[in-house]
């Protein structure tokens, strides 16, 4: 098919809406077309290798999974007691790890001691 620039601007809306609808329909077609194209070289290249397309897929999935499993961090989301709880506003407390709270930073400034604090 060869390329001719359209002019949409002398188009009304029903036309555009026909002719976008068109260009929906085309686009999928020729993804649909990519994908059989790859998913037919990918199963030859397997067959090459020796192996059923299936049999590459289990394998990848796997090693997807047991990848994923590794990198997960088993303290994430683990609650740490309250070590220090603020003396003017009891629902403020820290557990003394991390960024030092403001609250807590400004009474050290003012000469108390991290102690004067603990729970």
């Amino acid at each position: 098919m060869a390329w001719k620039e359209l002019d949409l601007g002398n188009k009304s809306a029903k036309e555009l809406l026909a002719l976008q609808k068109k260009v929906a329909a085309a686009q999928a077609k020729m993804t649909a077309k990519g994908k059989t194209a790859l998913l037919k070289r990918w199963r030859s290249e397997a067959k090459k290798a020796g192996f059923t397309f299936e049999e590459v897929l289990e394998a990848a999935s796997r090693r997807a999974t047991s990848k994923s499993r590794r990198t997960k961090s088993k303290s994430k989301g683990a609650k740490v007691p309250m070590k220090y709880r603020n003396p003017k506003d009891a629902t403020e407390a820290w557990s003394g790890r991390g960024r030092t709270p403001r609250w807590m930073q400004a009474l050290l400034t003012k000469g108390k001691k991290k102690e004067d604090f603990l729970i």
